[in-house]
Formats: C-alpha cells, sequence, structure tokens
C-alpha cells in the first residue's frame, strides 16, 4: 500500500520541489484515492488558475496529451503513483510561472 499521507518539508519559493511534493504524496493535496485523473483534473486547475491570472500557459500539446492520457485497466495503488509522477514535470512548469508575491 503506498502511503502518501505524510508531512513533507518546506518548499519555499521553489516550484521543483513543490511539484516534486505533489507528485510525491498526493493525498496530501488532492485528498483520496489519489489517482491519475484526480492529478491530471488538479494539474488543469493550476493552469486555470494561471490564465485566470491574465497569464499564458507554459504547457506544451505535448503537456496537454499526457494530461489527457489515462491510464487503462485496474490499477493498484503503487501504479497510480507511477502515473502520477509522471506530472511532476508539467507541475513544476504551472508553478514556475505563478505569479509571486
Amino acid at each position: 500500500m503506498v502511503d502518501d499521507h505524510v508531512a513533507v518539508g518546506r518548499v519555499g519559493d521553489d516550484p521543483a520541489a513543490l511539484a516534486r511534493g505533489i507528485a510525491g504524496h498526493p493525498g496530501i493535496y488532492m485528498g483520496g484515492p489519489a489517482t491519475f485523473e484526480r492529478a491530471a483534473a488538479y494539474t488543469i486547475g493550476v493552469e486555470m488558475a494561471l490564465i485566470a491570472t491574465d497569464r499564458n500557459s507554459p504547457l506544451t500539446e505535448e503537456d496537454h496529451r499526457l494530461l489527457q492520457e489515462r491510464p487503462e485497466g485496474d490499477r493498484t495503488p503503487e501504479q497510480e503513483a507511477t502515473e502520477i509522477r509522471r506530472l511532476e514535470p508539467v507541475l513544476a512548469k504551472l508553478f514556475a510561472a505563478l505569479p509571486t508575491g
């Protein structure tokens, strides 16, 4: 069983560290069950928040294709965790583009 409900250290102003924390422990940020679909929806929500601040999304067509992929069949929690971790670079791009301050 994957235990993603653990405390993570502070990430400060490091978008890559924040993305790593979320991808590594999605249950803390997205609730459960931690699924790829839930993580993709969370990521799209972050993108929409960016767009709502009149900023351009840094995501590419390839990034959007990744968000639309749906792994097939029943998946174990470990398989879900692996799929969610694939979203880490996409989240890092988004967090880097968010306004600060």
